[in-house]
């Protein structure tokens, strides 16, 4: 884990987060609006267990039963394709933001390691989509054990990724405080 630490590290320069903020940003805007809902004819639409901070595995047949049959092959669909482009999406720029951060504020640290966090926020993240498209996908067949670690791998996967944007944001604070010591130090230029 060391070896991929400092690999990312390495990489990280800042067109490379710039890149990988700019293809988050886009992905945000023009590919996540169109698919975080699935349709339902004459039904209003469950919010997906993706978006939830913490569901049950109760919960989770609910969605499986109000989907109906065409709509939990689009849930798997949507896992089979754009939730597997995601997580790249913004684990990529998390780990190469905390990456070139965490470098910035201490040249030597342990705290460098910190950028495998998104890393394993994206590993929750697949649990979690593997997890809720078996349910889903052999509902109404009980999927014991599955369906349990599946709100768990959820929780995971959000605590990790808040955690990430938390040791970013605290971060680019200490970069910024630094700045502007640096400015007072020297008025002027």
């Amino acid at each position: 884990m060391i070896k991929l630490s400092n690999w990312l590290i390495r990489v990280s320069g800042k067109w490379v987060v710039l890149s990988f903020l700019l293809v988050l940003i886009l992905f945000v805007f023009l590919v996540l609006p169109g698919n975080t809902q699935i349709e339902i004819a004459d039904r209003q639409a469950p919010k997906i267990p993706d978006l939830s901070f913490w569901y049950t595995a109760e919960h989770l047949y609910e969605i499986a039963e109000i989907f109906g049959e065409n709509g939990r092959m689009a849930y798997i669909r949507m896992h089979a394709g754009f939730d597997v482009i995601w997580p790249v999406v913004y684990v990529g720029f998390l780990a190469v933001s905390l990456s070139w951060v965490l470098f910035r504020v201490s040249r030597k640290s342990l705290y460098h390691q910190l950028n495998l966090i998104p890393v394993f926020a994206g590993i929750f993240d697949f649990l979690e989509n593997l997890f809720t498209s078996i349910v889903i996908l052999r509902y109404p067949e009980s999927s014991r054990g599955i369906d349990s670690l599946a709100p768990i791998a959820t929780l995971m996967k959000w605590v990790l990724v808040f955690l990430s944007v938390l040791i970013l944001l605290i971060g680019i604070s200490v970069l910024g405080l630094r700045l502007l010591k640096g400015f007072r130090k020297h008025p002027g230029g």
